[in-house]
């Protein structure tokens, strides 16, 4: 169970201050107002801070897995305590501001 992620979150990769913006959205479920996020959709990370190992940094990243009763448009919801997945580096998200009024499980 976990709090539905959207557009207007703030997730970031787990390299701060690298943020992650959702590349699209689903328009036809909104939580708070705001678009919800569906697994294997993308996001592209901006700012990655890795550095001196031989990874380079996040540049893109998607949620693996996310709610497993609720969808939105056939995909699974993506909640804030799902699988996430940041590449090349194979780090994962960090959602950090998102509503906390919907959960899905």
């Amino acid at each position: 169970m976990g709090f539905i992620l959207h557009d207007g979150a703030t997730v970031a990769c787990q390299h701060p201050p690298g943020l992650a913006q959702p590349d699209q959205t689903d328009t036809r479920v909104t939580v708070s107002g705001q678009a919800v996020m569906t697994v294997s959709r993308t996001y592209t990370v901006n700012g990655c801070a890795l550095n001196g190992t031989s990874s380079p940094p996040c540049t893109k990243a998607s949620w693996l897995q996310g709610a497993q009763r609720v969808k939105a448009s056939g995909l699974a919801v993506a909640i804030d305590s799902g699988e996430s997945l940041c590449t090349p580096s194979n780090g994962t998200l960090d959602p950090q501001v998102f509503q906390q009024r919907v959960t899905a499980s």
